[in-house]
């Protein structure tokens, strides 16, 4: 199985091409709040380095987010471009559930900065054999109410840890944290359970993960 693998959700993003679960390309984009606006020159880079036609792909697999409202579409937007003009089947993962930790056998949890929403929250199991439990759904909740579920969590995977831990002080304390990049090969494994289970798209529809109106939409519901 070949797939495409992107996501600009966040200030981490990346494009990167698998084959039967082997890594062969992955490129990070430049760290940093318009890390998307090189989404489309690092897909050519790596479509320069294949063996094979974009056409022989299998799957595409995008992030949907949450994230930056702007960011998400720029990667949501090449995967649907390629999956309909290529009518390769397109499939959607939460960008949550994309990040996962060095480190095995522990509870942890997934925070992407929400502004003012506070935090985007996930939190999962990683065992010793590389799967991943997750406890619940994708959320976004207030800074101080993730504080009474990071409790017991003791490790916090983010792709922007100074920015949350000036929010946090001193009560994540007990936390290690882990800055990291999506993780492409779990998004691979994540997208061709999906691909199996004919969870996908080959219309271009795709439902992004917003979880949170935009400013011009809370403005408008005040009007």
């Amino acid at each position: 199985m070949r797939a495409l693998v992107l996501d600009s959700s966040t200030e981490k993003g990346l494009v990167a091409f698998l084959e039967e679960g082997k890594l062969l390309e992955c490129l990070h984009l430049p760290h940093g709040f318009q890390s998307s606006d090189y989404l489309l020159e690092e897909l050519q880079k790596g479509m320069r380095s294949l063996s094979f036609a974009l056409s022989d792909l299998n799957f595409i697999c995008v992030g949907v987010g949450p994230g930056s409202y702007t960011g998400l579409r720029v990667a949501a937007i090449a995967a649907k471009t390629l999956s309909v003009a290529l009518q390769i089947p397109l499939v959607a993962i939460s960008t949550l559930r994309s990040f996962i930790p060095t480190d095995a056998g522990l509870t942890f949890a997934v925070l992407i900065d929400a502004k003012i929403g506070g935090v985007y929250l996930q939190i999962g199991h990683l065992n010793a054999n590389g799967c991943v439990t997750y406890h619940g759904e994708p959320c976004m909740v207030s800074i101080e109410k993730s504080k009474e579920l990071l409790l017991e969590v003791p490790l916090i995977v983010t792709p922007n840890a100074s920015s949350l831990k000036a929010k946090y002080g001193d009560s994540m304390s007990h936390c290690v944290w882990q800055e990291l990049y999506p993780s492409p090969l779990h998004m691979y494994k994540s997208g061709l359970q999906n691909y199996l289970q004919n969870d996908f798209t080959i219309d271009g529809h795709l439902q992004l993960l917003y979880m949170r109106k935009t400013q011009a939409e809370i403005e408008k519901s005040l009007d």
